[in-house]
């Protein structure tokens, strides 16, 4: 079998416990080596995009992006779109 990259995303925005837990178990399981884990972010905390820095800084594997959409409603407004996003940056890494 040929050596393919694969893309893990996950999207987050305020949920700091869930972000370290799922990331975490990521990371630590994924049960292969040749993957990108992309972080789709949206209005992070200032605790969440710390630990997203801190992922970042210590694996070259790690990606963040921010989706960019109005940030003045109190909840994520299309996470939908913000999957897309983590896919289409997943394409871009891996064309």
């Amino acid at each position: 079998m040929e050596n393919k990259r694969v893309s893990i995303f996950n999207c987050v925005s305020t949920a700091y416990e869930m972000l370290k837990f799922s990331s975490d178990a990521i990371i630590n399981n994924a049960g292969y080596d040749n993957f990108d884990y992309i972080v789709v972010t949206w209005g992070p905390t200032p605790k969440v995009s710390d630990y997203l820095n801190e992922l970042r800084t210590r694996y070259n594997f790690v990606h963040i992006i921010d989706y960019k959409t109005n940030l003045n409603v109190p909840y994520v407004p299309n996470i939908r779109g913000m999957m897309n996003f983590g896919f289409e940056y997943g394409f871009e890494l891996n064309d």
